[in-house]
């Protein structure tokens, strides 16, 4: 398990550096392509790569069939998305839902992104970066802090991966 992981996160680092790249620059986010923001955005898209890969291992494990995983695979997908603060500001998701606020890896990265991009941002139509920050409620945290939490769930998701794969067998039933 710990080799395909390292063999992944390897090839993934060229892949992510080259689409970072295009990105950044077609975008046109702050400071360009040679910015410690553009490094930033490259290691959320890296890890937020290496997420998308444990979770897949943790779907295709708990489930006895492809059918079922995608199946699976779409309803977990779009519940982490509906969550990350996008669709809806994290400040504005009813109590009793705000804990999947806490479990969604979509939310860490989109914050990270967020903070990155928009944190200390002057906008010369008074609309700047902290308007947006307090719209999606990612105004009370730091872009270190949500990085962290962010990192800790990919670590997260690759230790429930693991023993998904170890403990759950269709074969014993």
């Amino acid at each position: 398990f710990l080799a395909r992981v390292i063999v992944n996160a390897g090839t993934q680092v060229l892949m992510v550096s080259a689409y970072s790249v295009i990105v950044y620059s077609m975008v046109g986010l702050r400071d360009g392509v040679a910015s410690q923001r553009f490094v930033f955005f490259t290691g959320v898209m890296w890890f937020l790569s290496i997420a998308g890969y444990a979770f897949s291992n943790f779907i295709a494990a708990m489930t006895p069939n492809q059918q079922s995983a995608m199946n699976l695979y779409s309803a977990m997908f779009q519940f982490f998305m509906f969550f990350c603060g996008y669709s809806i500001p994290v400040s504005e998701v009813p109590a009793y839902w705000s804990w999947a606020t806490h479990i969604s890896f979509a939310r860490y990265s989109f914050e990270s992104l967020a903070l990155n991009e928009f944190a200390y941002e002057e906008d010369d139509d008074g609309v700047g970066g902290t308007y947006w920050l307090e719209y999606w409620g990612f105004n009370t945290t730091t872009k270190a802090k949500t990085f962290a939490w962010f990192v800790t769930s990919v670590a997260g998701f690759h230790v429930v991966a693991w023993a998904a794969m170890k403990y759950v067998s269709y074969e014993r039933r």
